[in-house]
């Protein structure tokens, strides 16, 4: 066996030894010097503290970003397992599900005064607060957005409710049957209860943990924290134009202008999937037309396409109300985007009005070519007729006639003709070339006038050579 010390060690690890090495001292170099520089210059130590304190606070600020970004992408994950924990606890009643429901409150409500926490230090490290400030001291509209968003994360349905309940729906006043004067009947199902037709249903208290879908406030947020920009560089950018570049409003209409179609397909399908099902739910009992998911997911489709056939219709108060505030609503929003979006996709940039603009004027070209043409052949064959004395007088007319009209026609092509009216850019480019215009006579004319000088100059040095005395030459 060969000893350690007669085993050879590569080049190239060598000189990786030696660079890291050399860092090194170089780093001890650069200490030594820092240490010697804060020992000696005060003012140059009170700069170097002051700067070292921003730095840090940039940091420590970046950190917190990152921090609020993952609490909100958990928060948000969350609030989706809980609400796809209460559309199957709707079907299936298992008391693991509350349970788990109660476990993901209790973790959500955690994170969402951690965020509010996180919140705080942004506030702190933005200047926007002093640095001792506590929690209730903060600004109103903080506190209430952080109250607002504990209650609706607090909404769920906890363990120990089972049953059902009834509800009384009023539909509407009921009508006399057909060949009677008092027998009364109550249309599309009601029963006839107290002078008035009452639509009689039951819920079961699992469908109280609908109230979860609250939580999708929160697809905003998620939607912010997926985009590629989100840091404190491009929040200091925003500041500095006075946007909130980390905002929700901005993010969105980032994602709207880098990627609109994506952003609609997602929203579109995450809708229709939630509405539905939930729809579905509310309307099983008692609406035998939404009696199944298909027929749910066809009358949430209809009415964000704000359609709206007539054949199917939520009967309760729960599913109308859900259709209006979900579906129509969000309907309505991503059919005005997808319009904008399509038009914007449609409008032409500065490339396709050049094209545009030169099949524009080849077309116009070709017209004026063409009136052009037809009206030299039309004088030609009026003076042809005019030339020749055996020409009937009506064929003379009908040429004049024919000259007359292409004539119109060619003061008709003349005026529909658009003036041109000159561009920023035609503008600006005549402007430039007057000024290189300028610029080059001023330079021809200086160095006409260097030349004239230095001609001159040529001719008085040999003026003055001509009247020195001659040197006498060396023997």
């Amino acid at each position: 066996m060969e000893s350690g010390a007669d085993v050879a060690v590569p080049s190239a690890y060598k000189s990786i030894d030696v660079d890291l090495d050399m860092w090194q001292r170089k780093k001890r170099v650069y200490a030594q010097q820092l240490t010697d520089r804060l020992a000696e210059d005060p003012a140059f130590k009170k700069s170097f503290q002051t700067t070292t304190a921003h730095v840090q606070a940039i940091h420590k600020l970046t950190i917190d970003y990152e921090r609020r970004r993952t609490t909100e992408n958990r928060m948000f994950g969350i609030s989706v397992l809980s609400i796809v924990l209460v559309l199957i606890e709707c079907t299936v009643e298992a008391d693991w599900i509350r349970i788990a429901n109660t476990i993901l409150t209790v973790l959500l409500l955690g994170l969402l005064l951690h965020r509010y926490g996180i919140e705080r230090e942004i506030a702190i490290g933005k200047g926007v607060v002093p640095a001792n400030v506590h929690f209730w001291e903060l600004p109103p509209s903080f506190l209430l957005s952080c109250f607002v968003e504990f209650i609706v994360c607090s909404i769920y349905l906890p363990p120990g409710f089972y049953g059902s309940f009834e509800i009384n729906q009023w539909i509407m006043v009921p009508i006399n049957a057909p060949n009677t004067t008092s027998a009364q009947r109550c249309p599309y199902g009601g029963e006839l209860l107290d002078g008035g037709c009452y639509l009689k249903y039951y819920y079961k208290f699992q469908i109280l943990g609908l109230f979860v879908l609250l939580r999708m406030y929160m697809v905003p947020r998620f939607i912010r924290n997926l985009s590629d920009f989100y840091s404190y560089r491009i929040a200091f950018i925003g500041s500095l134009n006075n946007v909130d570049a980390l905002g929700v409003l901005f993010s969105i209409k980032y994602f709207l202008r880098s990627r609109p179609f994506h952003f609609l397909i997602v929203a579109f399908l995450a809708t229709l999937l939630t509405v539905s099902y939930a729809l579905w739910i509310l309307e099983e009992p008692v609406n035998i037309n939404v009696s199944t998911y298909s027929n749910a997911v066809w009358l949430t489709v209809v009415t964000m396409a704000t359609v709206g056939y007539g054949d199917r219709v939520p009967m309760t108060i729960p599913g109308q109300v859900l259709v209006v505030l979900c579906a129509m609503a969000t309907g309505i929003l991503l059919v005005g985007i997808l319009s904008a979006s399509f038009f914007a996709l449609l409008d032409l940039n500065d490339r396709d009005r050049n094209v545009f603009n030169l099949l524009s004027n080849e077309k116009e070209s070709k017209s004026t070519s063409t009136a052009s043409a037809r009206l030299i052949q039309a004088a030609w064959n009026l003076y042809q007729c005019q030339k020749r004395s055996d020409t009937p007088q009506a064929v003379r007319n009908a040429a004049s006639v024919l000259l007359y009209s292409t004539a119109q026609d060619c003061r008709k092509l003349r005026k529909s003709k658009k003036l041109h009216v000159p561009t920023l850019h035609d503008e600006l480019s005549e402007r430039f070339n007057s000024v290189e215009t300028k610029l080059l006579k001023e330079h021809l004319a200086r160095k006409n006038r260097l030349l004239a000088m230095e001609k001159d100059l040529d001719t008085s040095l040999l003026l003055a050579k001509s009247h020195l005395p001659a040197t006498p030459s060396k023997k």
